[in-house]
C-alpha cells in the first residue's frame, strides 16, 4: 500500500508513486474537494520531473542527479525547477508524516486539529500570508476524522500501517533535507 522506499535515494519511480498516492487519497474523499491549485501544482511538479527524467533516463534515474544538474546550470532556485519540485514534495510528505503521527498520538482530535497542528509544524514557516490564510479557510472544510480514515483504509485498522509508514519514511525525508541543505537549497520559501 505505501510503496517502495529506497534507502538514501529517491528514484523517479518512487517519486511518481508518492505524488500519485497523495493526490489520489484526497480525490477519493467524496466530501472533500482536493484544492485545484494544489492538485495542479502536484501535477506540474510531476510533469517537470517526468520530462527531465525522459530527457535522459540513465542520468536522471535518481532525483538528486536532477538537482546537481540544475545547480550546475544555475536554475535550481527557479520556481519551475525539479529541485523546487523535490523540495516541495519532501515538505508535502513531511506534512503527511506529521498528519499520521497526530492521528496516532491524538485520537481525540478532530481532523481540523490534526491538520492544523501538522501544518504549523511542517509547512507554515515556508508559506506566505496568502497560503497560510487559505489553509485556515480550508480547515473549515476538513472532513470528519472517521470518514477520512475509512476512505484511506477502508474498514481495517490503519494504526499499524500509519506507524510503519512514519517510521520507515521519516529517515528518508531527513536524508532529502540533509541533501538539499548540503547544496544550500533546503530553506527556500514559496515564491
Amino acid at each position: 500500500m505505501w510503496g517502495v522506499i529506497f534507502w538514501g535515494v529517491i528514484t523517479t519511480s518512487t517519486c511518481w508513486h508518492l505524488i500519485g498516492w497523495r493526490v489520489q487519497k484526497w480525490r477519493w474523499m467524496p466530501d472533500y474537494q482536493f484544492p485545484s491549485s494544489r492538485y495542479n501544482r502536484l501535477s506540474c511538479t510531476a510533469g517537470r520531473l517526468e520530462s527531465k527524467y525522459s530527457s535522459n533516463p540513465s542520468e536522471f534515474n535518481l532525483l538528486y542527479n536532477m538537482v546537481r544538474t540544475e545547480i550546475e546550470a544555475k536554475t535550481a532556485k527557479s520556481s519551475s525547477s525539479c529541485t523546487n519540485g523535490l523540495l516541495w514534495l519532501t515538505r508535502a510528505m513531511d506534512f503527511l508524516v506529521e498528519l499520521f503521527r497526530n492521528l496516532l498520538a491524538h485520537p481525540d482530535w478532530t481532523m481540523s486539529q490534526v491538520c492544523t497542528d501538522s501544518y504549523n509544524k511542517t509547512l507554515k514557516k515556508w508559506h506566505g500570508w496568502l497560503a497560510s490564510s487559505s489553509f485556515a479557510v480550508a480547515m473549515k472544510l476538513a472532513p470528519d476524522r472517521k470518514k477520512f480514515t475509512e476512505v484511506i483504509g477502508g474498514a481495517r485498522d490503519l494504526n499499524a500501517d500509519m506507524e510503519k509508514f512514519c517510521l520507515t519514511f521519516s529517515p528518508f525525508l531527513e536524508e532529502n533535507h540533509k541533501f538539499l541543505a548540503s547544496v544550500g537549497l533546503d530553506n527556500l520559501k514559496a515564491s
